[in-house]
């Protein structure tokens, strides 16, 4: 009876840790990224995979000030900029479904259950909007609800995939000048120069950049 009862426990043991392998191969993750507020920077989605794999989809949790980028089509309609990579066929479609509380779901299949090529790299690319505003941090982006399906038809469903936007807002420390007169002229900390033609490097006059020698 011990006997017995000691091999099904390596039995189910066995099976969970071939579940855990089947998810730890077969996954979908971001990596972190970097941008400046006012810019639209390209979010890569990496799937690893040892199966064959025929759909995928995701939901992507993304902060407030930064969403995805959207354009119109040869249809002149307003979609989403997630894109498919090389690493899919012809008959491979990517679609992305309006926001819910800051969060996108993108599914991509086959009609005709084509696999994706190769066994690892980006899969598709979501084009991210920083909102001009957004101040300088660490923000959180979140792949969530990652569901792939292999040849089967058997359902993946990998770990969630976390990573962070560093988002910067590129400003030097100078005063806007823009509305400033040609006669006045300003340094890189904002200090108005004024009657010292001695004064040499980089100045700032009427919001244009000039060196002096």
């Amino acid at each position: 009876m011990k006997n017995i009862l000691k091999g099904l426990f390596l039995l189910l043991c066995s099976m969970l840790f071939g579940i855990q392998m089947a998810k730890a191969d077969n996954t979908l993750t971001i990596g972190d990224l970097e941008a400046k507020a006012g810019e639209t920077v390209v979010l890569p989605i990496t799937m690893t995979n040892t199966d064959n794999i025929i759909a995928f989809q995701f939901s992507i949790a993304l902060p407030e000030g930064i969403t995805i980028k959207q354009a119109k089509n040869e249809d002149d309609e307003l979609e989403y900029c997630v894109t498919l990579t090389d690493r899919a066929k012809s008959k491979h479609i990517i679609s992305c479904g309006d926001p819910v509380n800051g969060v996108y779901t993108a599914a991509s299949f086959s009609s005709t259950n084509q696999t994706y090529r190769d066994n690892g790299g980006a899969i598709c690319e979501i084009q991210l909007v920083i909102a001009p505003e957004m101040k300088a941090g660490k923000y959180d982006i979140a792949l969530t609800g990652i569901e792939l399906t292999n040849v089967e038809n058997q359902a993946i469903n990998p770990s969630d995939s976390k990573a962070t936007c560093t988002v910067s807002t590129g400003a030097s420390g100078v005063k806007d000048v823009k509305s400033v007169t040609n006669t006045k002229t300003y340094d890189l900390s904002g200090r108005q120069v004024t009657g010292n033609k001695s004064q040499k490097g980089i100045v700032i006059r009427n919001g244009k950049v000039f060196r002096k020698f």
